[in-house]
């Protein structure tokens, strides 16, 4: 434990460095610097910590960006906040959950850089309103947003099942879905903690999901579609999916529905259509 704590010491320092400048530039220009931010101040701080840490990111294929995408990844682990501050993807927004008081500092740290704060399920429609402004000012910005679509950190291996939340937002902004399979190896995974040790984090690049041309219907398929790349995706690495039982994604969802849309509160999503996804080629 004492040869990780200096490493801890100065990457925890390092990112609370770029908490206190990103918040400080936040408020001096009334909300402006959120991409600037993200460039100069938090992306170079958080790769120097990940070197103090001794965490290389590897990227594993073509990571589609020809314009505004809907970036999904699989929250094993804190390491994952990290990890996508170093991806690197151009004008990038995210969500971060309010649910708990103590991440504040990392609450604060997040809006400085264009997070979306989410409220707690409990506060359905503080939740509700959330989702419509992320709507609503993603239309206006068309900036790219990444969100886990297991809607919380998920430590027992494999994936969580998918709320729908996230695709419902991807398919009324018509943006591409591009799921990202994070591989942070066993005995790396810090999980809640900050301890991370020296490993190699692998992002594979999964094919993006069109969303161009369907609706709302198509939702519950879009969601199934990127949950079924990922369950294939991690066979292919031998990865084994605990969560996965030998029930389909469907039957799953019927014995655990999803609460309400937080982007269309109780509205049902009805029988899924005839439209079939599509795969952006990658060129």
């Amino acid at each position: 434990m004492q040869k990780g704590v200096v490493p801890f010491v100065i990457g925890i320092g390092l990112f609370g460095i770029g908490t206190a400048l990103s918040t400080a530039a936040y408020v001096l220009t009334f909300g402006r610097s959120m991409d600037f931010s993200r460039r100069f101040i938090m992306r170079p701080l958080v790769n120097l910590a990940l070197r103090v840490y001794g965490i290389r990111v590897e990227i594993d294929g073509y990571i589609w960006h020809r314009g505004p995408a809907f970036y999904l990844f699989n929250h094993h682990s804190n390491l994952d906040i990290f990890v996508i501050a170093a991806l690197n993807l151009p004008h990038l927004r995210s969500f971060f959950s309010t649910e708990r008081p103590k991440h504040a500092p990392m609450m604060w740290a997040a809006r400085s850089i264009g997070a979306f704060l989410v409220p707690p399920q409990y506060r359905h429609e503080a939740r509700v309103g959330c989702f419509r402004h992320a709507e609503r000012e993603l239309m206006r910005t068309a900036e790219s947003v990444i969100a886990s679509p297991e809607g919380s950190r998920f430590t027992g291996g494999g994936v969580a099942p998918f709320n729908k939340g996230v695709f419902h937002l991807a398919v009324r902004l018509k943006y591409p879905v591009v799921p990202l399979l994070f591989e942070i190896p066993p005995e790396a995974n810090a999980g809640a903690s900050y301890f991370f040790r020296p490993s190699t984090v692998r992002i594979r690049a999964l094919d993006p999901i069109e969303t161009q041309g369907l609706s709302e219907l198509d939702v519950a398929r879009v969601r199934d579609r990127a949950y079924q790349m990922y369950q294939v995706a991690m066979a292919s690495r031998g990865i084994q999916n605990r969560n996965s039982t030998s029930t389909t994604v469907a039957e799953r969802n019927i014995r655990s529905p999803d609460p309400c849309d937080p982007c269309d509160p109780c509205k049902p999503t009805g029988p899924t259509g005839p439209t079939d996804l599509r795969l952006i080629a990658q060129r």
